[in-house]
């Protein structure tokens, strides 16, 4: 939100940081189960990992707004995925080398190049519509992700959906809701 406003020049009002506010503790809620003291201790790690998660998330949406203006979805799309792979293969092979399979299977070659193909796909999407909308107004969609989690949590995995639950995703819901109250684009 702060990076749309300050480098694209979005247009964020008090509805938006509302939102954001109501959503933001939604889904700390939802992660934590209610308990925030969750947020430290043994899961720090992973949290401060989440937190990076989302800033890349938020520059990848500014980098990716200013490169739109020069270059078609599929262009920014395949730079996108050749800089993630060469990334991705570095610190893989600096640092989980001793963790890789011996051999890969046919069948989980080509999950990995459906999922590649699936991944790609929804990107093309996800910037073409990024080139007619603010990054804001698109990316505060992704608070809906951690609900879909839990949703999918308890359908594929079976796990327990409580009443906590309920409210926390409906929390978050509520603040997607109110950012994106009023607006017809």
């Amino acid at each position: 939100m702060l990076l749309s406003f300050t480098l694209l020049k979005e247009k964020v009002g008090l509805k938006e940081v509302a939102g954001v506010t109501v959503a933001m503790l939604g889904v700390i809620l939802l992660s934590t189960g209610g308990n925030v003291g969750n947020l430290a201790g043994s899961v720090f790690l992973g949290n401060l990992l989440q937190v990076g998660v989302a800033a890349s998330y938020a520059l990848s949406g500014i980098v990716g707004k200013a490169l739109l203006k020069k270059y078609q979805p599929m262009l920014v799309v395949t730079l996108t995925f050749v800089f993630g792979a060469v990334l991705l293969t570095f610190f893989a092979v600096v640092f989980e080398r001793n963790l890789w399979p011996a051999k890969l299977s046919s069948e989980v070659m080509v999950a990995l190049l459906l999922l590649s193909f699936m991944y790609c796909l929804g990107l093309v999407c996800w910037y073409d519509v990024l080139q007619h909308t603010g990054v804001f107004r698109l990316y505060v969609l992704l608070f809906t992700m951690p609900v879909l989690a839990v949703l999918i949590s308890v359908v594929v995995l079976r796990e327990s959906f409580t009443a906590l639950d309920i409210v926390f995703s409906g929390l978050t819901l509520l603040g997607v809701g109110i950012t994106q109250l009023g607006k017809t684009k």
